[in-house]
């Protein structure tokens, strides 16, 4: 697992991007890997509770009491495949070990595929995948975004900058591996 490290956007990236720092807890690799695949293509469904906790055990970021959490919505071809949307399950395992509210703050329109996109790809096909929701949670709020694996940045990015466009104060985000 990752160590305590400084992951704040450098002020040059921050004019380009909506979010404040994004942490990874581990690399995308060994037993990281072997549990996010097991989560996301063998129904082990409860390694979402277990993810979860052990982002929240990690505390690589001070999370304040005002802190709402959020998470990358998945797919909805992939939800419904699997039954369930695996950062969604996450991120309430985290909120709860934090006793945070975990609110779903953004909803997903698009169906692109990103496995094996560049970063042009992704940022060019997910312009306008996500939308905002329960506004009212989001305007002047300090949020942490969820997600299960991060390869280029570009979902986060495009999921900060629709919370930001809605009203959101700062936006970090946490993700259980980088690949």
């Amino acid at each position: 697992m990752a160590g305590n490290r400084d992951f704040a956007t450098c002020q040059l990236c921050f004019e380009e991007t909506s979010v404040a720092a994004v942490f990874p807890v581990a690399c995308y690799q060994g037993i990281a890997k072997e549990l996010i695949w097991r989560l996301k293509f063998g129904r082990a469904r409860a390694a979402a509770a277990e993810i979860g906790t052990l982002m929240a055990k990690q505390r690589l970021l001070p999370v304040a009491d005002n802190t709402v959490v959020t998470y990358v919505p998945t797919a909805t071809t992939h939800v419904r495949q699997r039954g369930y949307d695996q950062a969604r399950l996450i991120a309430r395992a985290f909120a709860a070990a934090y006793g945070l509210p975990c609110i779903p703050l953004l909803a997903r329109a698009g169906r692109h595929q990103q496995i094996g996109a560049n970063r042009a790809q992704r940022t060019s096909q997910l312009g306008s995948d996500f939308r905002a929701v329960h506004g009212s949670d989001i305007h002047g709020a300090s949020i942490l975004l969820i997600d299960d694996v991060v390869t280029t940045g570009a979902t986060i990015d495009a999921c900060a900058s629709v919370l930001r466009a809605a009203g959101a104060r700062r936006i970090h985000a946490m993700v259980f591996a980088q690949a």
